[in-house]
């Protein structure tokens, strides 16, 4: 898949389309602030996510951490406990999700 960023875009929370890895470049503009979920605590921002932020989400949807749908600040996830690690991607940089980025089990 192929995604265009642009100035001011985010993307929610999500494991990786297929549980695959991924790899984005940077071509030009501001520096990037990638955030994820340390691995050890995937458990732990499900639980977070289905029963804490967004219980009526997860009654009529159970799989929906693997969607794109939840924008939540990584400071809400921190403050339930939920390590939360980072990365600064600067232009002309190459960023593998598979390192810190994405909430990657298998």
């Amino acid at each position: 898949m192929i995604y265009v960023g642009a100035a001011f875009s985010f993307f929610p929370w999500h494991y990786e389309d297929n549980m695959l890895y991924s790899i984005n470049y940077h071509h030009e503009g501001d520096s990037k602030t990638w955030y994820g979920i340390a691995i050890a605590d995937a458990p732990k921002y499900e639980t977070v996510m289905c029963e804490t932020l967004f219980p009526e989400t997860a009654g009529k949807y159970p799989h929906h951490v693997w969607a794109k749908s939840s924008l939540v600040e990584p400071s809400v996830l921190a403050a339930h406990g939920v390590k939360i690690v980072s990365c600064v991607q600067n232009p002309g940089d190459i960023r593998a999700s598979a390192m810190v980025i994405v909430l990657l089990r298998l």
